[in-house]
Order: C-alpha cells, then structure tokens, then sequence
C-alpha cells in the first residue's frame, strides 16, 4: 500500500488536492485515448493533474472506449498489462503529473454470457443495480485493480473515479423503470414486503391533477420511482464504499453523478439521478464532476453547472467541470461513426477560445475544478488553444495566495423529491430547471445554488441572502414550509415559480399555497403555455414548451399584477410585499434574465453589470462574456477597492470614485477581472 496520503485542502476558499506536500489546483487532462501527442502537450501548458479511463468496452457509438484493451477478462481473472501501458505513457510525456484512474464498471460480454438473462448495466442499470453477484464480482475486480495500482504505483495515483451506465455516467439509460426478475427481489428487499411487485407501466406513469401524482392514491407508484434512483445511488455508494476500504482512505474516489438541471424531457424520472442527496453526504465520495450544461455551452449561451454546485461545496466536496465542447477542431468521426454534436461544433478558433474563457471564469468564480475532455484526440489540436490552456493554468497558479469567497446575494434552490410527483411526459423538469439556467446567468449579479434541504441545516447561512427564487417547490415537507416562514419573516425577498406548495401530505391545496408563498391564489385545471408581460418597465412574453394543466392564477387583491395567461387572461405573474420585502409569484418559467434582474434590484442585490451578458462573480474576481459588446461599466460592491486587473492580457483599470470602472470589451471576447484592493 502507499505511503502517499492524497486528501482535499481548503486554501484561501478553494479546494486544492493535496499529495507529497504539494498542492495541486484543480484544473487537469482527460482523453478517452491519450496518446504522446495530447498527453505531451497538455504536460507542456502546465497541467500536473491528469486522468485516464481503464475500459475493454465500447461506447455508446459502438467503438472502444480506450484503446489499450480489457483488464477484466474473467471471473477473478485479471490481466492489468493494459494499465502498465497506459501508465507507461504518463511517466513518459508527463513525467511529473499525478493521476485519477477511472475505473469501468459494467458488466463484460463473458460475464453476461456466464449470467444468461441478466441486463446490462451499461444500458440497464437499475435492473441489475440491485443483484448481488454482479455487485460482489464486480467490487472484486475493483479491488484487486487498486491493490496493483497502489502496489506498483504508489506515488503516482491520486485516487479512483467509479464509473458505469451509460457514458459511464451512472445514467440508466434504456430501461425507462421497467421491471425485471433481478429488479423485482430489489424492489421486495427495499419495501420489505416479499409480496410487492413493481407497478405496471400505467400505474407508474399515472397522474391525478393534471402533471401531477396524487400522494396517497398514487403512493405505490410514488414508492416505486423513489426506488428506482435510490437503488441506483446505493449502488454507486456500494463500490465507493469497497473501494476506500481497498485503499485505506489514502487516496480520493470521484463519480459523475446527481445531474438534476441536466436530465431533460422524461430522463430526469428514468435515468437514477434524483436520490443524488445520499452521495453528497457520503463520506466514501470526495469528488463529483458533470459536463458544462449541453444546453447553455453554445457561443451564445451562459454556461451553467448541472448540479447544485453549492450544496457540494457546503460539505467540502471537490467539483470539476468538465470542457467536452465541440471545438472548431474536434472530428467529425470516431472509427467512421459520426461523434454526436458534430453539427453543433463552434464555427471558429475564436468562438472556441471565448467560450474556453468563458467555462474557465465560471469556474473560477464558483471556485470548483475544471478539466479538458480531448474525448477521442484532436478536441484541442491548435497552437492558441495550448496557448490558452497553458494562460489559464498560469492565471490558477497565481490566484492560490488570493482569498476568495461566493459574493452571492442571491440564493436559487431546486428539489429531488418534488420531480417524484411530475409526470416525466410533461417535461415541466426541462422549462423549470435546465432552462431557466439562461435567465439566472443574465442577472447581472451572482447566485449560490442549492438543494432545498439545505434550510433543514441549522448552520445555513441565511442572513447572506436578500432574494430567494424556489424553482420547483411542488412538494413542501412540513420542515421545509417552517424554514421559509422564517426567511420570509426575516424579511427576504422570495420568487416562487409555477405550483409551489400545491402537494401536501394528504392532497393538492390552493390554501396552502397562500399560506407557504402569502398570494391569495386560485387553482384551474385547465391548461396555459405562456405568460405575457405588459409592465411599466418591460413588454414580453415567457413560458413552457407546452400546455400545461394544473395552473394556479393570482387572486390577490394586494398584488401588484405583472403578467396573464396569454389564452386566459388571468393573473400569472404578481408582486406583492410581505412583512416589508418584494415576492414574487409567477405561474411559469423559465423566467427571462431581465424580468429577474428587475426582481433583484427590488430586492436590493447589488448588480455588478447590468447589460444581462452571462456574468461569473465572487468576492475577488468578475468574469463576463462579452455578447452584446461595447463599453461596459462593472460596480464594486466595496467603496475600498481600487480598481481591477484582467487577468488573461494584464490590462490594469483604475477605478472610477472607487465604486465602478468602465472597460470596453468586443462582441464575442471573455474578461476576467480581479478585483484590487
């Protein structure tokens, strides 16, 4: 075993990887086939952190993962040969880095072969998530991969990301919840009914009011899905827990996992991700990582994380962001199958560098990893990309004496348990979630995003927060509704969206929905799709990407109307002060970003830029996406600062009355200022 100890150091705000005295920022190589070329060259631009993925399977376009062959080849039967290459190659072109080895876990074509009937994981998971000889054999083979690695490698391996599912993300994919034999003893395990069985695909799927599951007379279904993604969580902990057992807990274990703003359309209900809350608290898991959002990566997007960031750095949990981008590079085939995104590739070197900015002050501001995918090679294969990576490593090696902290005045909470009751045909996760990730980034002002549960927490910060915005808040546990009395009693400013509170314990209530948010409201079961906005400051129109039934329109004689249903022509979108601060209630989303920066400066959020350009903010640092372009001017929230530094050319700008500085930034370029004291 290793005499190394690899562990997470907090260091002025962020979180380093800490091995051999060292401090690793956590920015880092990934390729699915590293190769002299890319591995040397991102050894040359200064990454020290890097990854490689152990897998004899194909990927989902049918070719190899990697291309140095299986290690598992049969039961108890291990041949690491293809590791040693691998790793050869590191010490080789990179001869000072420190590596993750990402381990494949799903089940093998001999070992389906030797188990006739059992699902594969990669496309099946939940069926077989819960069978314990594929658990047991594949925790072994897991086991000896590390006590090879740690053997022969002691110095050079800083831990193990767990990986399985479908692209290796833990999705399950392909079943869409349906049942089977292996699923079935799962299911009676976890009720502890030996009678039960998994409901048929009309009672799963059923609703009552409209999208929505009815508590009690739907609870067997309810049950279920509740089932279906803590089995796939348990077993992602299962191995976590084998593998820092393996290990002694001297190295670190990572997953991809808990991608609630991601899971589009009816994934979010079918793929295993919304029992994510449990790997967050577990102490067997140090990091979590997720591609940067598809949905908002384009030249004209925001960027946006796919987890509650947040509520993973509470619990001192590493975060990378992962840049898997379709660059103007990439290629367009893998082994004559086409790479998917292909035709979404950026257009150019300088839409690619912009938006390599853009992810890289994202994640600099929030204060998480962020690592390079050069997915199959040739992903960042130009000199000014190298160039640039090598910028941003340097700029990360200076900010490490530099403490920081979120600025955030603005605190966002989504919830897990309440997507339970949401018919997954209805897609409500997609407009109420993924996105209104758009409109949040164009605030002009920064924002912490959490969990609900995070209220449960007694050691919660709420006194940082002036606006509060609950996304998805259908269900409101009794906790939960007395932990928002008391931030509105604080005098917070509260946005509610579409339906919050409506499911209690017993039923769907329009009272109690008055009483959690302070709107008089009245419940319809009839559908809308869009609100229109005719207001002194703003004239336009938002909505879902369908008609929705139930809807909740305002009847408050105290609100301040905003919007109607554009069919109905009943209030949906309101205003009112309650207990001396601005709420907000609006009967859809996702809410554009400057409709939510007006509620902010009723709140009292400073903005730092008020041109709705996709913004990246903590104490010290002020990133922005330069779409529109022009003169910008950025406020200090401190009078005592004295200007700023853009840190990617070295421009400095003095501060005007020491409150503001103005810079003028072409359409299209990224900036990252720090801000001087």
């Amino acid at each position: 075993m290793s005499d190394m100890q690899v562990a997470l150091v907090e260091h002025n705000g962020k979180l380093m990887i800490s091995a051999d005295d060292r401090l690793y920022p956590p920015l880092a190589f990934r390729s699915f086939r590293p190769d002299e070329q890319n591995v040397t060259a991102f050894y040359e631009a200064g990454v020290r952190v890097m990854s490689l993925l152990v897998s004899g399977l194909n990927c989902s376009l049918g070719v190899p993962y990697s291309s140095f062959g299986e290690t598992w080849i049969g039961e108890n039967n291990y041949d690491f040969e293809a590791l040693d290459r691998q790793l050869e190659l590191f010490q080789t072109c990179a001869p000072e880095a420190k590596l993750f080895l990402m381990v494949h876990l799903d089940t093998r074509e001999w070992w389906l072969a030797e188990h006739e009937g059992t699902p594969n994981s990669f496309s099946h998971l939940s069926q077989v998530a819960g069978y314990d000889k594929w658990r047991e054999d594949t925790a072994l083979y897991l086991e000896n991969l590390i006590a090879y690695a740690e053997k022969k490698y002691p110095d050079l391996v800083l831990g193990y990301f767990l990986m399985g599912g479908r692209t290796t993300e833990w999705f399950s994919h392909s079943d869409y919840g349906e049942s089977h034999p292996l699923k079935e003893k799962a299911y009676r395990k976890y009720t502890g009914n030996d009678t039960r069985s998994i409901p048929n695909a009309e009672s799963r799927n059923e609703t009552e009011l409209g999208i929505f599951r009815h508590p009690v007379k739907q609870h067997e279904a309810l049950d279920y899905w509740r089932f279906h993604h803590h089995l796939v969580a348990d077993t992602v902990l299962y191995f976590a827990e084998r593998a820092k057992q393996a290990m002694e807990n001297r190295k670190l274990v990572g997953v991809f996992f808990g991608y609630l703003f991601e899971l589009a359309f009816d994934r979010l209900l079918h793929e295993g991700h919304l029992a994510y809350e449990k790997l967050f608290n577990s102490q067997h898991i140090d990091i979590y990582c997720a591609p940067s959002s598809y949905a908002h990566r384009g030249f004209s997007g925001v960027g946006a994380y796919m987890n509650t960031i947040d509520s993973l750095l509470r619990r001192k949990k590493m975060f990378f962001l992962e840049f898997d981008h379709i660059t103007h590079q990439s290629p367009k085939q893998i082994e004559g199958k086409n790479i998917p995104g292909y035709d979404s590739k950026f257009l150019s070197e300088t839409q690619t560098l912009s938006v390599m900015r853009r992810d890289f002050c994202m994640a600099m501001a929030k204060r998480t990893g962020l690592w390079w995918f050069d997915m199959f090679g040739g992903w960042f294969d130009s000199p000014n990309m190298k160039k640039q990576i090598a910028s941003m490593q340097d700029i990360a090696n200076k900010l490490l004496p530099i403490p920081m902290a979120s600025a955030a005045e603005i605190a966002v909470f989504a919830d897990a348990e309440s997507m339970y009751y949401a018919d997954a045909g209805a897609d409500i996760n997609t407009d109420l979630l993924l996105r209104q990730m758009d409109g949040l980034g164009r605030i002009g002002a920064p924002y912490d995003l959490f969990s609900l549960s995070e209220l449960h927490d007694p050691e919660f910060n709420r006194d940082k927060y002036k606006f509060v915005i609950f996304l998805n808040a259908f269900y409101l546990s009794p906790q939960s509704r007395k932990q928002i009395q008391v931030l509105a009693e604080k005098g917070t400013a509260i946005l509610w969206m579409y339906c919050p509170g409506l499911i209690t314990e017993g039923g769907f209530s329009a009272d109690e929905v008055t009483k959690i948010t302070g709107f008089e409201v009245e419940l319809s079961d009839s559908a809308e799709q869009v609100i229109a906005v005719e207001h002194s400051h703003y004239s336009l129109k938002y909505g879902f990407s369908r008609s929705i039934s139930p809807i909740l329109h305002v009847s408050d004689p105290e609100a301040s109307i905003w919007g109607t249903y554009e069919k109905s022509k009943m209030p949906a979108l309101a205003s009112k002060l309650i207990h001396g601060a601005p709420h907000f209630f609006s009967g859809m989303a996702p809410i554009p970003g400057e409709l939510l920066q007006r509620m902010a400066v009723m709140a009292g959020v400073h903005l730092y830029c008020e041109t709705n350009d996709p913004l990246y903010v903590n104490d010290r640092l002020i990133g922005i996406q330069a779409q529109k372009g022009g003169m910008y001017r950025f406020h200090f929230p401190k009078s005592e600062m004295t200007g700023a530094v853009e840190l990617f050319d070295g421009a400095e700008i003095t501060a005007m009355n020491g409150t503001t500085f103005e810079v003028e930034i072409k359409a299209g370029e990224t900036k990252l200022f720090l801000l001087k004291d």
